[in-house]
């Protein structure tokens, strides 16, 4: 079971990084003053970010409704496998405790 500080330091984690990454790139793209070269690489970040959370909330919501997940060996997805597990897996031991 997962204690409140432990599922604080995953959601901040996994969570956070992404929408940072994904509000200041909005913020960046904005600004008239930003350097046209860089709009390209704001905004794949903005885009890499954005399917991070979303493969995470998609395998968070498997894995709460009770099917297997398989994590590959190689893959930049399994990063998301593993974030969404231990976030589900953080959030049900506080659910058993309450």
């Amino acid at each position: 079971m997962k204690n409140p500080l432990t599922v604080r330091t995953i959601v901040s984690h996994e969570l956070r990084t992404p929408l940072t990454v994904i509000v200041a790139g909005v913020d960046l793209l904005g600004s008239s003053e930003l350097d046209a070269n860089l709009r390209p690489s704001i905004r794949e970040g903005v885009r890499r970010a954005t399917r991070r959370l979303q493969e995470i909330v998609a395998v968070a919501e498997a894995v709460a409704e009770g099917y297997p997940i398989f994590l590959p060996e190689t893959g930049g997805s399994s990063d998301s496998l593993t974030a969404a597990a231990a976030l589900v897996a953080a959030c049900s031991g506080l659910a058993q405790r309450t």
